[in-house]
């Protein structure tokens, strides 16, 4: 997104519009991916995670 921000500043052609729109759209598109991975990876991952300690941990006596 820097690079982005820096190409948009620093070019004399690009009026505010464009480059904000150039700006939401990086961001829609990192937020996107981001919720991808999540949802791919991070969800599965801890539900593995938990059902391993699960059946390691011996039941608790009252």
């Amino acid at each position: 997104m820097r690079t982005i921000e820096h190409t948009v500043i620093s070019h004399p052609g690009w009026r505010v519009g464009p480059g904000l729109a150039l700006l939401l759209g990086v961001l829609a598109l990192a937020l996107g991916i981001s919720a991808l991975l999540h949802h791919a990876i991070e969800v599965p991952a801890n539900a593995a995670i938990r059902a391993r300690t699960q059946q390691r941990s011996p039941p608790l006596s009252p």
